[in-house]
């Protein structure tokens, strides 16, 4: 659809508003609950495929010469099938591999000064920098980018956006335990909840490199019990449930657990 005055343009003709109880299109709801699905970008060679529909369905000028011409090197131009010979094959499923490999590691132990949310504490933010387009310094920060990236899919500038104390969500995250180990998927952790912080949702779950998604999510959330400011800490248990747990092993043969956490605070002023 492009930019500026041909975005307008293209969301003038072709926008619709109607009611959703008269429109000409009445509301499709399926519930998903229990339902298995991956939501995750493919981690192998047909990520490569995937750049061809992204490049075929968006326009030119949403990309740049220049990364157009390192994709046309690949054989990934707009508007022409992909077909790779066997050489070209072998090099796309080396690149992804190392490239997950590359990733995973910039994710899990990030070396990004900015990183950290507190001196003290494991918990690192996505958002390194406190910057949606991962360039406070007037550069593109590429290992803040794949850092969020490999952690999660969509982004808006609201999610980073920089509140007054006591208003507003900070999104932190984790892959390790108080002491620096990485989280165990049989073992049982505390979440221990500092005083001021209203509300909080938290979600366990397999790290981003798992192939699937869980059909329950593994969430704690004072949201779902609405209560006034807490006087003291709170303290969350989060543990397995005997054969439900699922556990993907890397090579080390450790299991690879992030934890998320959406705080909302409020102060006592």
């Amino acid at each position: 659809m492009g930019f500026g005055k041909k975005a307008v343009k293209y969301y003038r003709e072709k926008a619709k508003v109607y009611p959703l109880k008269s429109g000409p299109r009445p509301p499709a709801v399926k519930n998903v609950t229990g339902i298995p699905w991956n939501s995750l970008v493919p981690e192998d060679a047909t990520a490569f495929k995937w750049m061809q529909e992204i490049i075929d369905y968006e326009p030119a000028d949403a990309f740049g010469k220049e990364l157009l011409g390192r994709l046309a090197s690949l054989g990934i131009v707009k508007g022409q099938p992909v077909a790779p010979d066997v050489r070209m094959q072998q090099i796309f499923a080396k690149a992804a591999e190392q490239g997950i490999a590359m990733s995973r590691v910039i994710a899990y132990e990030s070396r990004q000064p900015e990183a950290r949310v507190y001196p003290n504490r494991v918990w690192e933010s996505p958002f390194i920098g406190n910057s949606s387009s991962f360039d406070p310094q007037g550069y593109f920060n590429l290992e803040a980018r794949t850092t969020f990236h490999f952690t999660a899919d969509g982004i808006t500038p609201a999610m980073a956006m920089q509140m007054p104390e006591g208003k507003g969500s900070r999104y932190q995250t984790t892959y390790k335990d108080g002491d620096g180990d990485y989280f165990d998927g049989n073992k049982t952790y505390k979440l221990n909840m500092p005083h001021g912080v209203r509300s909080r949702s938290t979600t366990l779950g397999p790290a981003a490199s798992s192939r699937a998604s869980p059909t329950r999510a593994s969430r704690a959330s004072s949201l779902r019990r609405p209560r006034p400011t807490p006087t003291a800490p709170s303290t969350s248990t989060l543990r397995p449930r005997g054969p439900r747990v699922s556990q993907r092993r890397t090579g080390s043969g450790r299991c690879r657990t992030k934890v998320s956490s959406s705080t909302s605070a409020t102060t006592d002023r």
